[in-house]
């Protein structure tokens, strides 16, 4: 399926996911300028559920990955899909591999800002 609109990944999303519990809803949002869409579901109170974040390609793979930044910093997982999608390699992704390079990343980083506090603990 091509996904070229919100209603087309919500379309993808509740497909693979099936109904929320009455009252809750589904949406969905343009990752940057790209042709990726971030799709979550969220509560009567306006929350977003926890767990997974799902993107959806144009080509309406859905990609998920765990909603803790310290795990998958949001935009560094915004960052690496819409790397793959402008390149010819996504056909060749791996959902596993790409996860793991966003959580090398998403560690990476986390040192970066430890190291930087480390070494500058007046601030």
């Amino acid at each position: 399926m091509k996904v070229r609109s919100e209603e087309d990944a919500i379309a993808v999303a509740d497909h693979l996911c099936g109904p929320v519990p009455q009252g809750d809803r589904v949406v969905a949002r343009r990752v940057r300028d790209s042709s990726i869409f971030s799709v979550c579901a969220i509560d009567q109170r306006g929350r977003g559920y926890i767990g997974v974040n799902l993107l959806v390609g144009p080509d309406g793979r859905v990609w998920r990955f765990s909603s803790n930044p310290g795990i998958h910093d949001p935009g560094v997982v915004e960052s690496v899909l819409c790397e793959l999608y402008e390149s010819d390699d996504r056909g060749a992704a791996d959902q596993q591999a790409v996860r793991g390079r966003v959580e090398r990343i998403t560690r990476q980083q986390a040192g970066e800002v430890r190291q930087h506090i480390d070494d500058d603990p007046g601030g």
